[in-house]
């Protein structure tokens, strides 16, 4: 073996050199690694626990792009001057503004939020966000980040609720915030430091990567808390449901029973008189598709009355039509809806062979607190003074039962196939009415969430101390007696849905609806299908897949979740309309 130092000295420099790039190569990484993390950090700096204030503000008369540093004072409503006052919140994330500036609620006041930052270089911040009920960030005048007219949907609770970026630039940003009230409150969450950190591994997911396992998109599993659901099959005296006659004679009376007691009240039935009016009748309707009526509905009871309208399509097929029944939450004026909106297509419903109906909520009971007591509840006034009565969620309840009244003795109706559907209030509401009228063939509760079909137990999203809080109004006052007791609660939302066995349940979530917890949703059919295997129905496995927009069909229950948010769209029409063709046979 020859000794040759001019080779060795050669491959000494070609090591070096390779040795050389890769260390270079290597803080090159490290740098744009360092760059990308401070380009899009998930900490938020702490001048969000610090604001200046300005409230109520005349938006029509600010601009905000002409201030560069935080004002003493911006316009008024009245036409004076609001000073702004410094606000530090010291604990949690919520900044009630109506209580802080001793103001009353009012729809779409303005207040102004402002708070000043500065930074060495430019930088991108992320942030946690919600508000009760529109924001809009500013930063140095230019709109950020905004809710829209969509607003927060559910009202301030939590700074999950809207993550989003701010950019700033070398030097110092003024970031200004605008928050408009709801009807219920006038609230505002932002987070600060840490605070949303733990967010940054969920925010970060892709959701294509999550189509067939979704609710592991919404939250890791090991993140959701651990409960024990009370029992199902066993009476309370500690034996097992065995068999129908059991089911029926004994444990769902004293589950129906409880629910009324614990959650939601009695539906009031007692009537002195019940008739019905046809008011208005177009028999060309949708083109000449379909004959559209509106039946007044009229009720007596000790000399008090009350009434409210149907609005009714059946299609011109000279058969008995399937028919969809919608507890309409969305109506605000008292024309008749849009036949072809996605939360009332009745068109879609009459070319597919369904007949459609649908009457406003609000003409049962007004949606808020000071004035529900003043429509049909009013003949009952016995009632609203028990602390387990009815409130508006079994006031509206009653008024699908009362519609269900006129549709089974219409000759153009099929009077064994009467679905009702829902959507968030009005699910809570279908599933109620439908747990206690059997001529109800199937129900879709729609993004129903808390109280509705979701497992309280969960305690994900809305939680009964958040619904009881937000409407007190919805449910009876021994349900508040749960408020952060869900663990108490001797009933759970899978017994709901149980109650409705044999009769198909269609539940509909959204994959962006975190507030109606959809895998809470889903986990009602799946803990209550044991009754239905009683009835011989399969009800829904937990083996089955769930996947975004693939419906899965159980026996006699059926799920699905969608793209999206909060809404009734046409996808969520479209499988319940797929569920009544399978489960009531409909060719």
């Amino acid at each position: 073996m020859t000794f040759d130092p001019f080779k060795i000295m050669i491959s000494r420099d070609i090591k070096g050199f390779f040795m050389g790039r890769m260390i270079l190569l290597s803080l090159l990484l490290w740098v744009c690694q360092s760059i990308a993390v401070e380009a899009a950090s998930p900490v938020m700096p702490q001048s969000f626990k610090q604001w200046t204030v300005f409230a109520p503000v005349e938006m029509s008369k600010v601009t905000l792009g002409d201030h560069d540093v935080i004002p003493q004072s911006l316009p008024g409503v009245d036409g004076q001057s609001v000073r702004g006052k410094h606000v530090k919140i010291s604990e949690g994330h919520t900044l009630d503004i109506a209580r802080m500036m001793g103001l009353s609620v009012r729809v779409k006041r303005a207040a102004v939020l402002m708070t000043q930052i500065h930074v060495d270089k430019p930088m991108t911040i992320k942030v946690g966000a919600a508000a009760d009920w529109w924001m809009h960030w500013y930063v140095n005048g230019k709109l950020a980040f905004t809710t829209g007219e969509r607003g927060n949907v559910y009202g301030a609770r939590s700074i999950r609720e809207h993550v989003f970026h701010l950019p700033l630039q070398a030097g110092p940003n003024l970031v200004s915030v605008v928050v408009q009230s709801g009807s219920g409150g006038w609230k505002f969450l932002a987070g600060s430091d840490q605070s949303i950190a733990d967010l940054e591994a969920d925010v970060a997911k892709n959701l294509d990567d999550y189509l067939d396992k979704p609710f592991e998109y919404i939250v890791s599993p090991e993140k959701v808390r651990q409960y024990t659901l009370p029992a199902l099959m066993t009476t309370d005296d500690g034996k097992p449901v065995t068999n129908v006659e059991q089911w029926e004679n004994r444990r769902r009376l004293k589950l129906l029973d409880a629910f009324k007691h614990h959650v939601y009240g009695a539906i009031p039935m007692q009537l002195d008189d019940l008739s019905f009016e046809v008011v208005s009748h177009d028999p060309q309707a949708l083109a000449g598709k379909a004959d559209f009526r509106i039946i007044q509905i009229k009720m007596k009871r000790k000399n008090k009355r009350h009434a409210f309208d149907l609005e009714l399509y059946t299609p011109k097929t000279g058969k008995p039509a399937p028919t969809f029944l919608l507890i309409n939450n969305r109506r605000q004026t008292p024309e008749p809806t849009d036949p072809d909106s996605s939360f009332f297509p009745a068109r879609k419903l009459i070319e597919a062979g369904f007949a459609a109906g649908e009457f406003n909520n609000k003409e049962l009971a007004a949606d808020n607190n000071e004035h529900f007591h003043e429509g049909v509840l009013q003949l009952y006034p016995e009632l609203l003074e028990k602390p387990d009565g009815p409130r508006t969620i079994s006031a509206w309840a009653l008024g699908v039962i009362r519609c269900v009244d006129y549709l089974v003795q219409d000759d153009a109706i099929d009077a064994n196939r009467i679905s009702v559907v829902g959507h968030s209030r009005g699910g809570k509401t279908a599933l109620w009415a439908a747990v206690n009228d059997p001529r109800i063939a199937m129900t879709c509760p729609n993004n129903s969430g808390c109280t509705g079909t979701a497992i309280a137990r969960r305690q994900f999203g809305e939680t009964i101390a958040d619904i009881n809080k937000q409407f007190p109004y919805w449910f009876n006052d021994v349900y508040k007696q749960y408020d952060n007791r869900e663990d108490d609660l001797p009933v759970d939302q899978h017994m709901l849905v149980a109650l409705m066995a044999p009769r198909p349940v269609c539940v509909g979530s959204a994959i962006e609806d975190l507030w109606a917890d959809p895998e809470g949703e889903y986990l009602s059919l799946v803990h209550a299908s044991p009754v239905y295997k009683l009835y011989g129905l399969e009800g829904l496995p937990p083996s089955l897949p769930v996947s975004i927009e693939k419906q899965v069909l159980g026996q006699n229950l059926s799920y699905h979740i969608r793209h999206g948010g909060h809404g009734l769209r046409e996808y969520d029409w479209q499988c319940y309309m797929n569920a009544a063709r399978v489960f009531l046979k409909i060719q």
